[in-house]
């Protein structure tokens, strides 16, 4: 064996060459060398963690920002939960909040709801039919009642437009322009959809409202909000 250092020839059982250096020497300094250069197991772990740490973080900030968005869009089903109130429940946005803004706009109306946001409302009612009105329910039936009030209102018109009354299921909707303060942004013109829900003794009132000029844009979404209310 040869000195790594002077290259003297070594005996077998000496450690040390002449030259002062030990014959292991160098080999432990390349062996220290090749260790330095690969990365310790416990760096890999360390980055491999760092790294999964930064991707969920990435992953359920996506995802906040993905249900702020949805949230923001009164027309996404996503954004849309099931109200429950004493009698009835409805679905719409979650955005929507009942507000006490307004009072009711019918004396003959009963105000049950009214749930608002910066770009649509819903308000809920309720009249109860008095005697005589009992009376032509008796003998007409609901179904009847129905029918003539869908006659009655294709032969109707607000604000100069035309109704044209649709049946869906045991609504009544029918759809129309109106001026009203206080209901949706900074402006009274809105698009209306109203729902009509005759029972034996008493009539329900469900109307959607937006901005006039935003009509095509919230006018399914208002349909679908009207048509998921139920009698509890």
């Amino acid at each position: 064996m040869k000195c790594e250092f002077c290259g003297r020839e070594l005996e077998p059982d000496e450690l040390i060459c002449e030259c002062g250096h030990s014959a292991a020497e160098k080999n432990e300094d390349k062996e220290k060398t090749e260790k330095a250069k690969k990365p310790a197991k416990s760096d890999k772990r360390k980055d491999a963690l760092i790294f999964l740490i930064m991707a969920a973080a990435v992953g359920i900030i996506a995802f906040i920002v993905y249900k702020v968005i949805i949230g923001r869009d009164i027309r996404s089903e996503d954004s849309w939960e099931t109200v429950k109130k004493d009698g009835y429940s409805i679905t719409i946005p979650s955005v929507m909040k009942e507000s006490s803004d307004v009072s009711e706009t019918d004396s003959d109306y009963t105000k049950l709801g009214f749930f608002k946001c910066a770009d649509a409302c819903v308000y809920i009612s309720k009249a109860d039919f008095n005697e005589d009105e009992k009376k032509i329910i008796k003998q007409r039936g609901v179904d009847g009642l129905r029918n003539w009030m869908l006659e009655n209102a294709a032969e109707q018109s607000i604000n100069g437009y035309k109704l044209s009354p649709v049946q869906s299921g045991e609504l009544i909707i029918v759809e129309y322009p109106v001026n009203q303060e206080d209901y949706v942004k900074d402006t009274d013109e809105l698009w209306t959809v109203s729902a009509t829900l005759l029972t034996d003794d008493c009539v329900y009132q469900i109307d959607a409202y937006c901005a006039r000029s935003e009509s095509e844009k919230y006018e399914s979404s208002m349909v679908k909000w009207l048509e998921s209310f139920r009698l509890e």
